[in-house]
């Protein structure tokens, strides 16, 4: 490359975005055709400002699209929230009219904010609307069992909450921490503080399901069965989370301890509650109703056995095959 080809190659961009003087388009349009190198590269400089061109005006119409159906959306959850305002002000309405004072205008008026949850926020929250909707209708339907619970003067309120919490938690809680705003935090392990939430969440419903329960040593009893499972939840969880083992080796060994625990489950609960307790009976040619339940048991008890087994032995072969790769390499 001469110094003439430099000096065209510099003039370049220039040119391409019309902005170089006449002389300089001159001098590069004169020797291009002389050089075909340089040539070739002001044909690719070209086509890749075409494809950036063209990148960013496909990006200023999905912005622009974005924009329109955000405004849109907006305007949509404003007319439901307005339709929603009707039956409110309806009975504001009554309940003064009556006399009554604002008794049952609670009820409705949370009621609906429980709808607008699903239906008003996912439309006008700008971003992160599931993490919005969830948080917006969890609020108020607590506080829709709270008023329901102070009108009726019951006290089913604080065992209701603590249910609904552990299911939502249950269900919701490892999509909560995979999304953008959660995902982002700098927390190690935060598949391990899910589980550590709906541990704790699990044994409040227990506390607060049997409380009330008048017969002695009640609660005791229902914790010391239920010890045992939440014990064999986290054994299954750490062998999953923290397990280094191939996926289908993992997979095998938690099908294996799911199969023995449907196998001793009532045993385990018969001998904490000071029950007999009976092994279940396999009698394969005879289904009566008393040999059902324990055929069953056997049949899944041995199916969880070989599946889990096959399982783990094709992740051995599959780890070993990837060790003898990694060895040729």
């Amino acid at each position: 490359m001469n110094d003439r080809c430099e000096l065209v190659r510099d003039l370049m961009p220039l040119y391409i975005d019309g902005v170089c003087s006449k002389t300089s388009a001159a001098v590069v349009e004169t020797h291009i055709k002389d050089c075909p190198v340089c040539r070739d590269m002001l044909g690719r400089m070209k086509n890749d400002e075409l494809d950036r061109a063209v990148y960013e005006e496909k990006e200023q119409v999905l912005r622009n699209q974005a924009g329109f159906f955000k405004r849109k959306s907006a305007m949509v959850g404003a007319v439901i929230a307005g339709i929603f305002m009707i039956p409110i002000l309806i009975c504001l309405i009554i309940n003064l009219a009556t006399g009554r004072g604002l008794s049952w205008f609670f009820i409705v008026l949370f009621a609906l904010l429980v709808a607008s949850s699903l239906t008003v926020v996912p439309l006008m929250a700008p971003d992160n609307k599931g993490l919005w909707t969830l948080g917006t209708f969890t609020s108020s339907l607590i506080a829709l069992l709270a008023v329901i619970s102070l009108y009726t003067r019951s006290s089913f309120f604080f065992v209701a909450v603590p249910a609904i919490l552990f299911g939502l938690a249950l269900v919701f809680l490892p999509l909560v921490i995979r999304a953008k705003p959660v995902a982002e935090l700098p927390i190690k392990y935060k598949g391990f503080w899910v589980m550590v939430a709906d541990t704790v969440l699990f044994g409040l419903v227990l506390f607060t399901s049997t409380l009330p329960v008048a017969e002695r040593g009640f609660m005791g009893r229902a914790f010391s069965v239920a010890l045992p499972f939440v014990a064999f939840a986290w054994v299954l969880f750490l062998i999953l989370y923290f397990g280094r083992s191939g996926k289908l080796i993992k997979a095998g060994i938690c099908v294996v301890l799911l199969g023995g625990l449907s196998f001793t489950a009532e045993m385990i609960v018969n001998g904490i509650l000071g029950l007999a307790v009976v092994m279940p009976v396999f009698r394969p040619s005879v289904w009566t109703e008393n040999a059902i339940d324990g055929n069953v048991t056997w049949i899944v008890f041995l199916s969880s056995l070989a599946v889990g087994l096959i399982l783990i032995g094709i992740g051995l072969l599959i780890e070993k095959r990837k060790k003898r790769r990694a060895h040729r390499i």
